[in-house]
């Protein structure tokens, strides 16, 4: 039984996140264009820090993400490879989106939240289609 609490409490340590851990990634569509919303396109994101980088492809929940206006919020296994990943002194050096799919999406910003609850905002406002990629600076 000892073994047993002993095992669960590293497994516990293992999984702890840092503050320099991304937890949540938030995405807000722009209001200003009735096409600005993105139904029949994905959305694929690699963070890039001085010293690695995470990459997340297809970012989406089972709802209806993209919507003209709308905050969407990506967590856990929804990152996939950024789910954790550390950014030691909360340094991106780049956010690269990049997009596939027959519809445009007018993205206003890309948020990311780390274990410590704060964030860096990495500004868009620019339409992005037709597997173009958009280098964002983080701020």
């Amino acid at each position: 039984m000892k073994y047993l609490v002993a095992l669960a409490f590293f497994a516990g340590l293992a999984a702890a996140q840092g503050p320099d851990d991304i937890t949540i990634i938030e995405t807000k569509t722009s209001a200003l264009n009735i096409s600005a919303g993105m139904n029949f396109g994905t959305i694929n994101i690699d963070i890039f820090t001085p010293f690695s980088f995470c990459s997340i492809e297809d970012l989406g929940t089972e709802g209806n993400d993209f919507i003209i206006g709308a905050v969407d919020t990506f967590e856990d296994d929804e990152l996939q490879g950024c789910a954790n990943f550390t950014v030691p002194d909360k340094d991106i050096s780049q956010l690269v989106l990049s997009h596939t799919g027959l519809d445009a999406w007018l993205p206003k910003y890309v948020r990311i939240y780390f274990g410590d609850g704060s964030s860096v905002e990495c500004p868009d406002g620019e339409w992005i289609d037709n597997f173009q990629e958009h280098i964002l600076e983080c701020n």
